[in-house]
């Protein structure tokens, strides 16, 4: 997902400090501090798929709208038609492009005839406001009520339990993509039986002043059910078994409902909206690529980026990727030629980004020589290896580093690490952005995700260091 800028604080939950408290491993996402994991990631995902979990999603944005043309508005942004909402239901759409790519996957709740509300992406919320109250009809007054909003989620087998002890009303009548307003713990909100895991569960929506009474109350109330507070981390594994996209790596402007598998919540019949006549125009013609799930036969864990093959040649691409642990193997999404997007096609994985102009070290360090200065940063096999980075420490403009001694630590969910740099010199630049934004590491670690820029006291250093070819010999005997 797209991130906040450099300069800009990132946001806080309203439980922000008690994760902290917690213990909780906290990392940047969409421009919000939020938790990665607490026990670790697949600990915690078998926690929910077994028993009970507790997510804090309120980064999450809300929007209302009312009014007369409040329907027309809806229907008129979104590829589903909302008219077919009764009132205390759910549905999934997303928000496009005139060109047919995708501003954002969302769910719409209709919580009155003419009273809507859609909840966003954390990371598209400013982006999608903008759209929405552009675009909208006539008399519909709009309202981002995301700040004052807390979104807790209570997902697995025995979150309909657990809910149901503390609610003052049957929750066992609430059907899937429904809702019904009530009180959890004695907190007052929206009672939602969705979620983003493929596990049974509630989403409850309450007054942000209220989330840390409730947070507490389920976790004290789930104890006998073995309930665990749940980060990012596994909330991403768990959406991936699941083969449920996620915004900024499988969908984004440049794909499209019907390619993304996303067809079953486009609805041309409702009449106009926007994206409507290149989608339907593209449905006519036949689309060329597929979003398509797949498992590995090995234990490498593909990453978003590297390229698919079929017969040795290029048909894709990878979106997302990583370890499952319900099926205790390694699994991803990404978008291969239709020709390919059969069950049960074999495809193979190939470390697409092992740049040709790099130079690199046995420590999985890359040099992009500029002049008499060397660009560094981690090898994507590196990044793999380590899995998600979430802390990067480098040192400051004007130090001095030497060839093949440490000159920085990288932390990632599964181990810390240290750098090596490639050459000796002098740093000159260093990557503001990485300890705000460590993430970039993982989705693009020959781009945004450099580390330093070195003087080089000695450019012919760069002659000792490895060709790509050879870098490739290196971590395909590494096991890749």
């Amino acid at each position: 997902m797209t991130d906040a800028t450099a300069s800009t604080p990132l946001k806080h939950t309203p439980l922000r400090d008690v994760h902290v408290k917690a213990g909780a491993k906290m990392v940047p996402f969409g421009g919000w501090d939020m938790p990665v994991q607490y026990t670790g990631i697949i600990d915690e995902h078998r926690t929910v798929r077994g028993a009970v979990g507790l997510f804090d999603i309120s980064h999450m944005g809300e929007f209302e709208v009312r009014g007369a043309d409040a329907l027309a508005s809806v229907q008129r942004l979104c590829t589903n038609d909302a008219s077919t909402l009764a009132i205390g239901q759910v549905q999934y759409a997303a928000l496009c492009y005139p060109e047919g790519g995708i501003v954002d996957d969302l769910t719409v709740y209709r919580l009155a005839p003419d009273h809507f509300m859609l909840v966003v992406n954390a990371s598209n919320i400013d982006k999608d406001w903008a759209w929405v109250t552009s675009h909208s009809e006539g008399r519909a007054q709009w309202t981002n009520v995301s700040d004052e909003t807390a979104l807790l989620a209570v997902q697995g087998p025995k979150a309909e339990g657990l809910v149901g002890r503390l609610a003052d009303r049957d929750v066992t009548g609430i059907d899937y993509y429904h809702f019904a307003r009530g009180k959890v713990a004695g907190v007052e909100g929206l009672i939602s039986r969705t979620g983003y895991t493929g596990e049974d569960g509630f989403e409850l929506y309450v007054a942000a002043g209220q989330a840390e009474r409730l947070w507490s109350a389920l976790l004290e109330a789930g104890r006998g059910d073995g309930i665990k507070p749940i980060g990012l981390g596994a909330r991403d594994t768990l959406r991936l078994e699941m083969k449920y996209a996620l915004y900024g790596n499988d969908i984004d402007q440049t794909t499209n409902p019907l390619e993304a598998g996303l067809g079953w919540v486009v609805k041309p019949a409702k009449g106009e909206f926007i994206g409507r006549a290149t989608i339907e125009a593209l449905r006519a013609r036949g689309i060329g690529r597929k979003l398509v799930g797949f498992e590995m036969a090995e234990r490498a864990v593909p990453r978003h980026g590297y390229r698919l093959l079929a017969g040795g040649a290029p048909v894709g691409v990878v979106t997302s990727g990583s370890f499952g642990p319900s099926v205790e193997r390694s699994i991803g999404m990404g978008y291969v030629a239709s020709a390919q997007a059969a069950v049960g096609t074999e495809l193979s994985e190939s470390m697409a980004n092992v740049p040709a102009e790099l130079r690199y070290t046995r420590e999985h360090e890359w040099a992009k020589v500029e002049g008499d200065r060397a660009r560094i940063g981690i090898t994507a096999f590196a990044q793999e290896q380590l899995g998600d980075v979430v802390f990067v420490e480098l040192p400051k403009v004007g130090a001095k580093v030497v060839a093949m001694k440490t000159f920085g630590v990288v932390e990632s969910v599964k181990a810390v690490s240290d750098l090596f740099a490639p050459v000796t010199g002098e740093v000159v630049e260093v990557n503001a952005e990485l300890p705000k934004k460590p993430e970039v590491v993982n989705t693009d670690p020959y781009g945004q995700g450099w580390m330093l820029v070195i003087r080089m006291s000695n450019p012919k250093e760069v002659d000792g260091l490895m060709s790509a070819a050879d870098y490739e010999k290196l971590t395909a005997g590494a096991g890749h």
